[in-house]
């Protein structure tokens, strides 16, 4: 169990259900002078602070537009003690220009957290199309490095050397899911934040910046209607 005062593990699972949702464009970067809102929802996640120096993972975070419910990004990341954070895993949504939700929307969770590991499956159904990931995570309970990680997308479990960041493109018929042979962006959301709003503009960042750098994931993000 968790010892730690400033430890604190957060298990959350939500459904929306009717709504309304009106028309957004689809380009990845909102006006930097007004960014919108955020909701996020969270499969596990944990941090704690020992004098100077920060442990945290976070296994699973969906970050969606708040009024939409257009998701933008999902991630796993963590961070050992005095080093920056690190990604575990990126998924970055493509969606139509006139995306919506008008059908309703909805989120689960199954899992559990102990103080070095975390597990779950998160699944959430977004205009009539469900995307599900599976995932385990060990640290180091002293140091916060990673030492053991398992992590399921599309119901593949990947090999170590797989690709770690996804384009999932939401415009067809059904879900589909690209590799993206690309590093992970130097952009990472600080994971000690309680406030999620911070976490979605990091992310608006982090995905230009992948964008910018990486023609692939660039040509799987255009089409005639997605710049």
């Amino acid at each position: 169990m968790i010892t730690s005062p400033m430890a604190t593990w957060v298990i959350a699972w939500a459904s929306i259900l009717g709504q309304a949702d009106a028309p957004e464009a689809a380009a990845i970067e909102p006006p930097l002078n007004q960014p919108p809102p955020f909701t996020c929802f969270l499969g596990t996640s944990h941090s704690a602070r020992s004098g100077e120096a920060t442990t945290a993972l976070v296994g699973g975070a969906l970050l969606c537009r708040q009024q939409t419910l257009r998701p933008v990004a999902w991630f796993g990341a963590y961070q050992a003690k005095n080093e920056k954070p690190q990604y575990l895993y990126l998924l970055i949504f493509k969606t139509a220009e006139n995306f919506t939700n008008g059908g309703g929307a909805s989120f689960s969770f199954e899992g559990g957290a102990a103080d070095a590991e975390q597990h779950g499956r998160m699944s959430a159904t977004l205009a009539e199309k469900k995307i599900e990931v599976k995932y385990r995570f060990t640290v180091d309970e002293a140091t916060g490095k990673l030492t053991a990680q398992s992590l399921t997308v599309d119901g593949k479990e990947l090999l170590e050397d797989a690709p770690r960041v996804f384009v999932v493109d939401l415009t067809g018929d059904a879900v589909a899911y690209h590799p993206i042979d690309a590093p992970f962006p130097e952009e990472v959301p600080d994971l000690t934040l309680s406030n999620h709003d911070e976490w979605g503009v990091t992310l608006v960042r982090a995905l230009e910046q992948l964008r910018a750098a990486s023609p692939e994931l660039n040509k799987r993000l255009t089409s005639d209607k997605q710049p």
